[in-house]
C-alpha cells in the first residue's frame, strides 16, 4: 500500500496489483450479477410464453368443446373437420389448429359411434411453423347431439309414461304388494 518514491519520499497509495486485483475482483462479482440478470430474463421470456399459450390452449379447448358438442357424427366422419390457422382473439401473430382424433379404448355408443374424442392443438406464434407447441387434449359430449333431441321424449310423452307404469299390475310404478 505504499510505494516508494525517488528521492526518498514516501507516499501512501495503492500500488498497481492492489488496484488489478480490486478490479478483477469487481469484474467477476460483475458477471455473476449480469448473469443473473440474463437469466431472470430469459425465465421471465419463457413464462410470459407459458401463460400466452395457456391462453390460446384455454380457446381452442373450448372451441374444440363446442365443434364436437354441435357436430352431427356419421359413421363414415365420425370427427368434426380439422381446424387449420384458427387465429387467436387477442393476438393476430398466434394461431392455432385443431386435429380431431379416436381415443384408444373409447367406449362406442347404441349407434357405434365414439362418444369421446382427442383434439391435439397445435399453437404458432409470430407466424413461424417451427416454432409451436402442441398439447392433447380430451372430449366428451356435454350435451345430447342433435339426432338425440330429435329422438327425446315430450313432457306430455313422459307423463303419459309414467302414468301408464303407475297403473300396471305387474310392476311398472304401482303401490307394493
Amino acid at each position: 500500500m505504499s510505494s516508494a518514491v525517488p528521492g526518498g519520499s514516501r507516499e501512501r497509495g495503492f500500488t498497481l496489483l492492489e488496484i488489478m486485483i480490486a478490479l478483477a475482483l469487481f469484474a467477476v462479482g460483475a458477471v455473476c450479477v449480469l448473469s443473473t440478470f440474463a437469466a431472470a430474463i430469459a425465465l421471465h421470456m419463457k413464462r410470459e410464453g407459458d401463460v400466452r399459450a395457456a391462453r390460446v390452449l384455454e380457446e381452442a379447448r373450448r372451441v374444440a368443446q363446442d365443434d364436437w358438442d354441435h357436430y352431427e357424427p356419421t359413421k363414415r366422419n365420425p370427427f368434426p373437420p380439422e381446424r387449420k390457422g384458427q387465429p387467436y382473439s387477442r393476438d393476430a401473430g398466434i394461431t392455432y389448429s385443431i386435429v380431431y382424433g379416436a381415443v384408444a379404448g373409447q367406449p362406442r355408443g347404441l349407434d357405434g359411434l365414439p362418444s369421446g374424442a382427442s383434439a391435439t392443438v397445435r399453437v404458432v406464434t409470430g407466424g413461424d411453423a417451427t416454432r409451436y407447441r402442441e398439447f392433447q387434449t380430451f372430449l366428451v359430449r356435454t350435451s345430447p347431439r342433435p339426432a338425440d333431441l330429435k329422438e327425446s321424449l315430450t313432457f306430455e310423452q313422459e307423463k303419459r309414461l309414467q302414468k301408464m307404469k303407475k297403473n300396471d299390475p305387474y310392476g311398472g310404478g304401482g303401490k307394493d304388494r
